[in-house]
């Protein structure tokens, strides 16, 4: 996991470098769906700033809501109990 905690520290030394590529991937994606999920995109983008940096995007914004939604997804089936 070393190659992934170098990329974290290094994203949350340079937030404005991730903040301009999660940008333009949201742009992109937009782009090529018209629009039409923009909604889900920016709050994906909020999700990868957040991960990535370490800091809420921008200061003095509420946090994301929860990704999952306000019920939780089931629990996976337990093999050894099934039947």
């Amino acid at each position: 996991m070393g190659i992934f905690d170098s990329a974290k520290d290094l994203a949350a030394q340079h937030p404005d470098k991730v903040d301009l590529g999660v940008e333009k991937l949201g742009d992109a994606v937009d782009a090529k769906t018209d629009g039409k999920h923009a909604e889900h995109v920016d709050r994906a983008q909020d999700l990868a700033r957040d991960h990535l940096t370490g800091t809420a995007a921008t200061p003095g914004e509420a946090p994301a809501e929860d990704p999952v939604g306000e019920e939780p997804l089931p629990e996976a089936a337990d093999p050894e109990n099934a039947g």
